[in-house]
């Protein structure tokens, strides 16, 4: 249904009572949103919700769609689903990335672990939306409270990365003779070493890298992590002399820089990976 400008709507306009809904079902266009405590897509059963698809004819980009609704109803919180994901968007979340909290509740269900309904119930729940004593919901000091550790995460993060630097930049040196030069190229290229880790990470953790797929999984900078530190706190003993783990690295990388097609790994080739760039 669209709003009086021609524009599409939300499937459903959220309400915490039933007076606020009857008072919401009076009024038409923005009016009604200001009074409901979020808005709700449903798409039909299983339908992918990242990306494009072509459905009666139009195109449609399902978080795209969700994104756009927190932004013309200006509700606070904003549901995507499709029956078996479901998906909390916060106005005040990181909607340029689509940031949201997601729970497969067809997965839980098959669980029969009535214990793990309870994450679902507390954050998709009514109570969840509604305000308490000073004002905020469940919802609004969870978040808050998510912002502040995304900020604590992020200083340790920076904190990480300084220490790294003259590790990686050692090691990248070897056995050179330490110069004024030396010593920068070093510096120059064990941040270029960084920036290609950390973008790894991230685009494994966003899916923009295949995780999932058995077949990227061996070569998998968060795989390899993990075992690589297994290993470590397991007491094993790693060469000096072997440059096997570098070697996988520069393998990633260069995954990352041409693309794979065999592994559904696609091309980023931005020139952070350029091998001709950074020797």
């Amino acid at each position: 249904m669209p709003f009086a400008s021609g524009r599409r709507q939300p499937d459903y306009a959220l309400f915490t009572s039933a007076a606020a809904r009857i008072a919401g079902d009076s009024v038409a266009g923005q009016a009604r949103y200001e009074l409901a405590v979020a808005v709700a897509d449903a798409k039909r059963f299983d339908r992918p919700l990242d990306g494009r698809s072509r459905e009666g004819g139009r195109s449609e980009d399902p978080v795209a769609q969700i994104i756009h609704y927190i932004q013309i109803t200006r509700c606070d919180w904003a549901i995507l689903t499709n029956g078996r994901l479901w998906r909390l968007y916060a106005a005040e979340g990181d909607l340029v990335e689509g940031a949201c909290l997601e729970i497969d509740l067809v997965n839980v269900i098959e669980t029969g672990e009535a214990e793990r309904l309870r994450p679902f119930l507390g954050f998709f729940g009514r109570e969840a939306f509604e305000p308490g004593a000073d004002g905020l919901s469940f919802l609004d000091r969870a978040l808050a409270e998510s912002k502040s550790r995304a900020v604590a995460v992020g200083d340790h993060l920076e904190r990480q990365v300084f220490a790294a630097l003259p590790l990686i930049a050692q090691g990248l040196l070897g056995n050179d003779e330490r110069s004024a030069e030396t010593l920068a190229d070093a510096f120059d290229h064990a941040l270029v070493v960084l920036y290609r880790l950390l973008f790894c990470l991230h685009a494994e953790a966003r899916n923009l890298l295949p995780i999932g797929n058995v077949h990227y999984d061996s070569y998998s900078l968060r795989q390899n992590a993990i075992a690589l530190a297994r290993d470590r706190d397991s007491g094993r003993v790693f060469s000096a002399q072997s440059d096997d783990l570098y070697n996988d690295l520069r393998g990633l990388f260069r995954m990352v820089d041409r693309g794979d097609q065999s592994l559904g790994v696609n091309e980023y080739n931005g020139g952070l990976f350029a091998a001709r760039a950074h020797p």
